[in-house]
């Protein structure tokens, strides 16, 4: 599955009511922040675009995008909150059933393993 990085910046706005323009832009409010690093993580984990790539994409360093997934990692791993709204962002931006996309969101992480009881019961109350 190959995306484009205009759409899938366009479907993460849409997801978390952010312009577009402050997505690629260098506003520094949360949750304009967020938005970001959300972007930088579907990309990277989903889609496997190349955080050069990425990162020429929001005018940014390389290192900018490395950090933006640690922090996604982060939330997901310690923030139920996040993960509802990630949740809700990530059917929203996923390839359609069926179409292969390589991502474990959690690949060794024994904290979302401990919670993902929580995770799933919060999710099945949206």
């Amino acid at each position: 599955m190959n995306v484009s990085l205009d759409k899938l910046c366009i479907l993460i706005s849409e997801g978390t009511n952010v312009s577009i323009e402050d997505i690629k832009g260098k506003k520094r409010h949360k949750h304009i922040i967020e938005a970001r690093q959300l972007l930088t993580y579907f990309a990277q984990e989903i889609y496997d675009i190349p955080q050069r790539v990425i990162a020429d994409f929001l005018g940014c360093d390389r290192s900018t995008c490395s950090s933006s997934l640690k922090v996604i990692n982060n939330k997901l791993d310690t923030d139920i909150a996040f993960v509802v709204r990630y949740k809700k962002l990530e059917r929203f931006v996923s390839p359609p059933m069926g179409q292969p996309y390589s991502i474990d969101i959690h690949k060794n992480s024994t904290e979302v393993k401990k919670n993902l009881e929580v995770y799933q019961e919060v999710i099945k109350q949206l």
